[in-house]
């Protein structure tokens, strides 16, 4: 049913304008399809790849306030008391949410004893809790009032409003949260007024790169539709960032063999199935 009223919302809002959402060029060219009525547009401009018909800002806050479901049991499946137990005495390691490496990676960027950071998209508040077991000081924000909600089991006090975040932080840390947004630019300016001067976003999300798609087309045709109505690739990120220093690479990489000094455009290897992005942006225009 999820899929059939997805479908049917296409077809209603398939005459709607195909202006990129980052920037508003109105030029893009399709570069993949689904059910004849969706496609996957690349931007002339921007680079981003997105897809159309596209969603209002309303209708995302409303999805992922109930309609919003993962499969792989952790992301919105909330776990029962036991299977919590199991989780925090892990520290999820073994998990799909396992961000160990991920974390340790960043701590050796940022370089510093107790760094802060906003968990910006936290669920309900697995890479908080990580985070905070590493020694960050954490700030979360998460636009689904139950699962933020659901938070405070674990001691995690996440954010439902912007409002209530604090300037200030060393990172700005969002996993498989970009490609989901309606409106991105607003992440990045929000990202820009909430960092300090050395601060650096962090982005994870599907990889829409074209060294991914020449490896595995088929996965790269499957990571794109409903829930990811933006696709983000390297070719995106060398474009928005291209006046600070970045960081562009995938998961095909051991990050703990990355080093970075936070003031070159770096380039690695884009074969993996998941990008990264970090930048240093307090300076950037938007």
């Amino acid at each position: 049913m999820n899929k059939f009223e997805y479908l049917l919302r296409s077809i209603a809002n398939f005459s709607t304008n195909k202006n990129c959402p980052y920037c508003g060029c109105e030029k893009s060219v399709c570069i993949d399809r689904k059910f004849l009525v969706t496609t996957l547009n690349e931007c002339v401009n921007c680079n981003l790849y997105f897809r159309h018909p596209k969603d209002t800002i309303e209708f995302n806050q409303k999805f992922y306030q109930k309609n919003y479901e993962q499969k792989d049991n952790i992301t919105t499946d909330l776990p029962d008391d036991n299977n919590l137990k199991k989780l925090i005495e892990s520290n999820f390691k073994g998990t799909a949410k396992d961000y160990t490496d991920k974390i340790q990676f960043i701590r050796r960027i940022i370089d510093k004893e107790q760094p802060k950071v906003i968990d910006f998209g936290a669920n309900w508040g697995y890479t908080s809790y990580q985070f905070k077991n590493d020694n960050w000081q954490v700030q979360s924000y998460e636009i689904s009032q139950e699962r933020a909600l659901f938070g405070s089991k674990i001691g995690i006090n996440i954010n439902t409003s912007l409002s209530q975040l604090v300037e200030g932080v060393d990172v700005f840390f969002n996993a498989h949260v970009i490609e989901h947004l309606p409106d991105i630019k607003n992440m990045f300016t929000l990202a820009q007024n909430l960092l300090n001067k050395d601060g650096l976003i962090v982005i994870y999300c599907p990889n829409g790169s074209d060294s991914f798609k020449k490896r595995k087309p088929m996965d790269f045709h499957r990571l794109w539709g409903q829930v990811h109505p933006n696709y983000l690739n390297d070719k995106f990120f060398k474009n928005v960032f291209k006046d600070v220093p970045f960081l562009i690479g995938s998961n095909s990489l051991d990050l703990q063999t990355i080093n970075w000094d936070k003031k070159s455009q770096v380039v690695l290897d884009l074969s993996g199935d998941e990008l990264f992005a970090i930048a240093s942006i307090k300076l950037q225009n938007f």
